[in-house]
């Protein structure tokens, strides 16, 4: 069996400014990093023996925040990054509402295999967050292990293996923690979107 702590990035400079940010590499906001110390003292003395994360920014300052915590080194896995928007990444929502309204309302609304104009569907986020997190809990079979992600990503993952529609499952907040087990090929949802730790620094865009 796999224990496994996977944790939403801080609040990003993207998140800040309500951004379609993506694959587009936006670092942590100040506060964003005072989520994520919060989230590494949390996490520190919970035998975490392996870090994974995405290798964007974001992602990779909040498992380095837990790898200085534990002296334990971050191991980048590229699947593990953001819906790629295409077209949209770096345009403020509002952007996005004036110059493809209709994309954005099918965005919204119809949350399967529709994309935006040169990104990925949710359902193919769905899919391949699955497939990455299967071969990292397979690899550390018996450990407990900390991965640091995004947030469609995670909520794609998450809605996929508790057999929920996407929309179904609202959001992590920035910097919280969802509670998993692996054993037999199958993953159980122990608890989602731990945040008590952050107190006063709850944080939960859209996106």
């Amino acid at each position: 069996m796999t224990e496994i702590y996977l944790i939403r990035h801080g609040e990003s400079e993207s998140n800040k400014i309500d951004t379609f940010a993506g694959m587009t590499d936006f670092a942590l906001s100040e506060k964003g990093r005072v989520q994520v110390a919060k989230t590494a003292e949390r996490l520190k003395n919970y035998g975490i023996q392996a870090i994974y994360s995405s290798p964007l920014k974001r992602a990779h300052e909040t498992a380095e925040a837990l790898s200085e915590a534990t002296g334990l080194p971050v191991t980048d896995v590229f699947e593990l990054h953001e819906v790629c928007c295409g077209v949209w990444e770096g345009l403020p929502f509002s952007e996005v509402e004036k110059r493809y309204p209709e994309d954005l309302y099918n965005w919204t609304n119809c949350l399967g295999d529709f994309r935006p104009t040169g990104g990925e569907s949710k359902n193919e986020v769905r899919a391949r967050m699955k497939a990455a997190m299967t071969k990292i809990a397979e690899e550390n079979d018996g450990k407990i292990i900390a991965v640091a992600s995004h947030a469609s990503a995670i909520r794609g993952f998450v809605s996929e293996i508790l057999g929920l529609e996407y929309g179904e499952l609202p959001y992590q907040s920035n910097a919280a923690f969802c509670h998993l087990f692996y054993e037999n090929g199958k993953f159980t949802v122990e608890k989602y979107n731990i945040n008590d730790h952050l107190e006063g620094l709850v944080t939960v865009p859209a996106y």
